[in-house]
């Protein structure tokens, strides 16, 4: 099994562009954090859920 952080990376990776600038990268963080705590996470390591 991949390393957590690789499986991670994919699901990130498959989710949302890269981004072009730095204001785009605050964007991107802010959406990774949502998918993160979203059911498309689910079975990832260390998924928390959504928040209550």
């Amino acid at each position: 099994m991949p390393l957590e952080e690789f499986r991670w990376a994919d699901f990130f990776r498959h989710r949302l562009p890269p981004p072009a600038t730095d204001g785009d990268f605050e964007l991107r963080v802010r959406k990774a954090v949502k998918l993160a705590r979203s059911r498309a996470a689910l079975g990832l390591p260390s998924y928390i859920g959504a928040p209550d």
